[in-house]
């Protein structure tokens, strides 16, 4: 009988499970807020990959319209160039520069006169 005695007395402690419950509370509720923390700072992160990826585009595309800009000033000096004016004078409009213009003097010319 001591035996049976003995093993009663062993199984006859109770464990306390009131501390367990408020402590199991405080990790849950911890690991709720360290999830939804998580959560928003993907969504935060997503967001600025989302918004990077649009800044590089215009970038680029202020580059290449930055490369354009240049060509056109570019395109403009020649064609205000002093010598495309004069070759268009020349061209389309007959004209000649003073230097190459030969004047006769009068004693130099036949007399209409005669």
């Amino acid at each position: 009988m001591n035996r049976l005695n003995r093993l009663k007395k062993k199984n006859n402690h109770k464990i306390d499970f009131s501390g367990l419950f408020t402590k199991n509370r405080f990790i849950l509720l911890s690991l709720f807020v360290l999830v939804i923390f998580m959560i928003l700072q993907l969504f935060v992160l997503s967001m600025y990959g989302t918004q990077g990826e649009k800044i590089s585009t215009v970038i680029r595309n202020q580059k290449t319209l930055e490369q354009e800009n240049e060509k056109l000033a570019s395109d403009i000096n020649n064609a205000q160039s002093l010598a495309r004016v004069e070759g268009i004078a020349k061209e389309k409009f007959g004209l000649v520069q003073v230097s190459e213009i030969k004047s006769l003097s009068v004693d130099e010319s036949v007399s209409l006169n005669k």
